[in-house]
């Protein structure tokens, strides 16, 4: 893989489950990295920027701007998407994730880790729903909480993560976050700031 490509770059396979009827079956979707330089990737973002709902996908997609004028830019920009081929023409409704990766010095940091908004688990905030409607109305609730099309986003996306990553990496977790990133793999390394986590990177040595 080479950080300086241009358009749509392909890095690896990565296996997910996407729902069928009401069963989730495997699926094989792709993660792919972006070059904001590249003005067909570039558009994916600001795309992206305005379909998708969030603080942290503004943040990411502002960055991409920003990096797209900087040429010695060290951040690096990922994709999971459920496009099969021809990357140098993504579809941007297909994009499922984006991560945004620094490369530092000593360890690598995450500073943005987004899932397409359709699919950020939907079950606990539909039981909270319920619960307050039925405190409101005094009736028990039947609220339909439609399911996710795909599971398992953030864990493949962060897993390819790790597989690129020549270093260590690092991640400021929010309290809501920090259950995901220990679990995997991710741990409390710093005292001064409990919502900076860390995956040791595992050097093999032939």
């Amino acid at each position: 893989m080479n950080s300086a490509s241009f358009k749509g770059s392909f890095v690896n396979n990565v296996n997910i489950k996407h729902r069928e009827g009401n069963e989730y079956k495997p699926y094989k979707a792709s993660f792919v990295e972006l070059n904001p330089k590249d003005k067909q990737d570039l558009s994916i973002f600001k795309d992206l920027e305005h379909s998708w709902m969030g603080a942290s996908n503004y943040a990411l997609c502002d960055d991409a701007v920003v990096s797209s004028k900087n040429s010695n830019d060290n951040r690096m920009y990922f994709a999971l998407t459920s496009q099969k081929k021809d990357f140098h023409k993504m579809e941007p409704e297909k994009v499922l994730g984006l991560v945004e990766m620094t490369k530092g010095p000593e360890e690598n940091y995450i500073n943005f880790l987004q899932v397409h908004p359709d699919n950020i688990t939907q079950k606990p905030m539909g039981k909270v729903m319920k619960k307050v409607l039925t405190l409101l109305t005094g009736k028990k609730n039947n609220l339909d909480v439609p399911e996710n099309e795909y599971k398992g986003i953030r864990t493949s996306i962060l897993n390819s993560i790790k597989n690129i990553s020549d270093k260590s990496l690092s991640f400021y977790a929010t309290d809501n976050e920090m259950s995901f990133f220990k679990k995997n793999g991710f741990e409390k390394t710093n005292f001064l700031f409990p919502n900076h986590v860390t995956w040791v990177k595992k050097i093999v040595i032939n």
